[in-house]
């Protein structure tokens, strides 16, 4: 019930299990103007965006002395199932419902992981990596740069993480001790990450 609503029709008088009031103030994504009434979910906004919809959502706070756990369940961890992997020809969707992230970032990480080179999110990368994903198909590995003799152009040719910090991951990943960026560390680390 709107908040406008809620007085006039009386319902501030209504024993309820719940009252749920939205109240936007400047609907901009923040909290800023409480309901009047007692309520147990305020929706505080209703034009909220967010990188993996391309719609609005509304927001909502728990305001009263109801838990989370009263509106979802006992089990908070996992109220419900996660639902089966639908494919409705949209790769957004597919992956939000196996409740991977849809942002382009990883979108295009997925592109490289399953073979899709210069992958920019056109309708038909997309159709083909949906494809492969729901098929499960991963492409072998990307060989990357053969002719480099840095691991930095190596790690860019095959889209990873090229920074120091990287470097020590993958070094101990492939059970180079010590690892501090030598030339020789690197060479042996740019022999494996080939393999």
């Amino acid at each position: 019930m709107s908040h406008e609503l809620f007085k006039l029709y009386g319902l501030d008088k209504v024993k309820f299990d719940f009252h749920w009031i939205p109240r936007y103030g400047k609907d901009n994504g923040k909290p800023d103007k409480k309901p009047d009434f007692h309520c147990c979910l305020w929706q505080y906004s209703q034009s909220c965006k967010v990188s993996w919809y391309g719609g609005y959502l509304d927001l909502n706070l728990l305001n009263g002395d109801k838990t989370l756990e009263w509106f979802i369940g006992e089990n908070a961890s996992n109220p419900v199932d996660k639902p089966e992997a639908v494919n409705t020809g949209s790769i957004v969707d597919y992956m939000i419902s196996k409740g991977m992230n849809s942002g382009y970032a990883n979108r295009k990480k997925l592109a490289t992981q399953y073979g899709l080179k210069s992958y920019t999110g056109t309708a038909a990368q997309n159709t083909t990596l949906l494809n492969r994903l729901y098929g499960g198909a991963v492409v072998s590995k990307p060989k990357g740069d053969q002719k480099t003799t840095s691991v930095v152009d190596y790690l860019k040719s095959i889209g990873q993480d090229f920074s120091y910090v990287n470097h020590a991951k993958l070094a101990t990943k492939q059970g180079i001790k010590n690892y501090n960026g030598t030339a020789g560390q690197n060479a042996q680390l740019l022999n494996k990450l080939r393999k």
